[in-house]
């Protein structure tokens, strides 16, 4: 939860064209979807910055609301571990596919949201899908702890009591295992120690939440670790969509009324 109020809108062109020009540079993943409605249909990124208008790359799967003509796109990412929101609205015929794909030209934002540092887009563990392992060099060898969340800016796991570290340690040369990727290299700085954490193994409560930061991240770690959050974030509403969507066909095959229609 943000500590005070957010920054005002960026509307100058200058500033606009600078952000743009990082996210396009960077490759930084965006998350995609329609104004006034869901707001993850699917991850891209920008590819081309041109007078008056852009082009967005699709990557992966996509909901085929984004290709209409006119269409409002909201966009959503991080740049420099600020989350930032911002309108695209899709030009007359905008949507062209490719030989590799689809890619869509709009006309540039008019202003960028940013919110605070501390509304970085975070997953937990409770999502349904597993978030991974942070692999910390310890004396003897290495040791992996399971993510308890994660985020561009930081993460948290489960370590005994018996480990706590002390706040601003700089764990160095240790590196993230996720899902599906490569593993990325990092540095965490511990930043905070939890009163208590999850039994880590299911038998013992003698734990602590350890919350730390990445330590100065290469900008290929953050675009991975963003990318990734972004994909757990979609594989946790789907999974949510997939419970009311079955819950109001029980309730209709049962004869019962869904309270919410």
């Amino acid at each position: 939860m943000s500590t005070g109020a957010s920054p005002p809108p960026i509307d100058a062109p200058l500033e606009i064209q600078q952000i743009l020009e990082q996210l396009r540079r960077d490759r930084t993943p965006l998350s995609l979807g329609v104004a006034g409605g869901n707001s993850d249909l699917a991850i891209g990124r920008l590819e081309t910055l041109a007078p008056g208008f852009l082009w967005l790359r699709l990557e992966g799967a996509h909901d085929p609301a984004l290709l209409r003509d006119g269409v409002r796109l909201t966009v959503s990412t991080q740049a420099d571990g600020v989350t930032i929101h911002f309108e695209l609205a899709l030009r007359h015929a905008g949507a062209e596919r490719d030989g590799t794909g689809v890619r869509l030209s709009c006309a540039r934002p008019k202003q960028i949201v940013r919110v605070q540092r501390r509304e970085a887009y975070r997953v937990r563990d409770t999502t349904g899908m597993p978030l991974g392992d942070l692999i910390a060099r310890i004396p003897g060898g290495e040791r992996p702890y399971p993510l308890l969340d994660l985020s561009a800016d930081g993460l948290a796991i489960a370590l005994p009591v018996q480990e706590i570290p002390e706040v601003g340690t700089v764990w160095r040369y240790c590196r993230l295992e996720l899902p599906e990727l490569p593993p990325v290299p990092c540095e965490l700085r511990v930043c905070a120690i939890g009163i208590e954490a999850p039994e880590a193994d299911g038998t013992d409560s003698s734990w602590r939440r350890v919350g730390c930061a990445f330590e100065r991240p290469s900008p290929e770690a953050q675009r991975s670790i963003q990318a990734y959050v972004i994909a757990v974030q979609r594989h946790a509403r789907a999974q949510g969509a997939a419970r009311v969507q079955a819950s109001s066909t029980g309730a209709s095959q049962s004869g019962v009324t869904p309270a919410c229609s």
